[in-house]
């Protein structure tokens, strides 16, 4: 299986790697995410381990908050 790393960002501090997956997986798999930390708190981004049809359905449409 080939995964792809996805790079997601401006993301609320507020924000759990909970939530992320919650919503990435109503477009397909999330196969794994690494949450960033800066001073013991959210970066703001995160990577999302993804598959190749997964990819290609964020690819085509994703809506987060209203962007």
């Amino acid at each position: 299986m080939v995964k792809f790393d996805v790079f997601v960002g401006n993301i609320e501090f507020s924000v759990t790697d909970e939530l992320l997956v919650t919503i990435f997986s109503e477009v397909g798999r999330v196969l794994d995410i690494r949450m960033k930390q800066e001073a013991g708190r959210p970066a703001g981004h995160n990577c999302l381990v993804i598959d190749r049809s997964t990819l290609l359905s964020l690819y085509t449409s994703c809506e987060f908050k209203g962007y």
